[in-house]
């Protein structure tokens, strides 16, 4: 909107990117020993517990990047933003689910991981439904941002949970599996929410990311009855 073109924005966002991957180099562990190496490679995938936190990681990464890409249509389509208005609504996620994730440590202290994943699943839901019946863009900004309030702890919350309900040798098996099922949420998501919003319209699709948020609460029921390990 400001008339900057995307070969000026896009090398300071790829010069940003290269200092955080800097600051992220952590330096060499040292090897694992024989009895680490072999307990291991003993160790098999607890898929109750990964499939539980995989649910729980689907739903939260489809939400996530569904809004992030069809939320500036929504302002912009339905409710008469003009250009550039509609990046209101990825902006307010980027800038609700940073806010989360830096306060969800505190949160977690005081509230209980699950309790955490459970209220946030919640929030988000309420938040998809606001944005969905918004009639008007703030309010549709204020659904957003209660969405990204939402997803923002849902996953390092559920990893948590996952680690202490698994074996130590279990631990990076169960993480990789449910993280390689859960993160297909974040490319179905989009291509998901374009179909509905094709056949029905944005904001049938955005109560579509609310049932999704709410798809959360049997997954977290479902890991919470596993016994910590």
């Amino acid at each position: 909107r400001a008339g900057l073109a995307p070969e000026m924005v896009q090398p300071v966002l790829a010069l940003v990117l290269v200092g955080m991957a800097a600051a992220m180099i952590e330096a060499r562990r040292a090897p694992a020993s024989a009895e680490e190496a072999e307990a291991k490679a003993a160790a098999r995938t607890p898929w109750a517990a990964a499939l539980a936190a995989a649910a729980i990681l689907f739903a939260a990464f489809v939400a996530e990047n569904a809004t992030e890409t069809w939320s500036a249509l929504h302002i912009e389509r339905n409710l008469g933003g003009a250009p550039g208005e509609g990046a209101f609504g990825p902006a307010m996620l980027g800038l609700t689910m940073a806010a989360g994730r830096f306060g969800g440590q505190l949160l977690a202290a005081r509230l209980g991981e699950a309790r955490l994943v459970a209220l946030s699943a919640v929030l988000g839901c309420l938040g998809a439904l606001v944005t969905a019946v918004a009639p008007v863009q703030a309010v549709a900004v204020v659904g957003i941002g209660l969405i990204g309030m939402g997803v923002a702890v849902v996953v390092p919350s559920a990893n948590s949970l996952l680690g202490q309900r698994v074996a130590a040798s279990e631990r990076a098996l169960a993480i990789s599996r449910s993280w390689m099922i859960g993160f297909t949420g974040f490319f179905v998501g989009p291509v998901v929410m374009g179909a509905l919003a094709q056949a029905f319209g944005l904001r049938a699709a955005f109560v579509a990311v609310a049932l999704i948020l709410a798809a959360i609460l049997p997954g977290l029921w479902a890991l919470m009855r596993i016994r910590r390990a």
